[in-house]
């Protein structure tokens, strides 16, 4: 059971490395074509905005769960049939 539950946490973990970096690439890409459609200031710098918000917010999810997984907490632990 144990080492089911490190083989999703580990899926997971990968699974939002992959979301930053898709959230960081796609900052990127608002800034290109929103200069390159000659979009308004307010315009790329929300967009950008956003994506960066949304990158954080995953890293502080991402460095939580990769804590819990190196520390060997398994929630399941916890659960009580009371």
């Amino acid at each position: 059971m144990t080492d089911n539950y490190y083989t999703k946490q580990k899926r997971k973990t990968i699974f939002l490395k992959w979301c930053v970096y898709a959230f960081a690439i796609g900052g990127i890409l608002v800034l290109i074509l929103g200069i390159a459609l000659e979009l308004s200031i307010g315009a790329i710098v929300g967009g950008m905005t956003a994506c960066i918000l949304n990158a954080l917010l995953l890293i502080l999810i991402y460095r939580k769960r990769i804590k819990n997984y190196h520390q060997g907490i398994d929630p399941s632990k916890f659960i009580t049939n009371e």
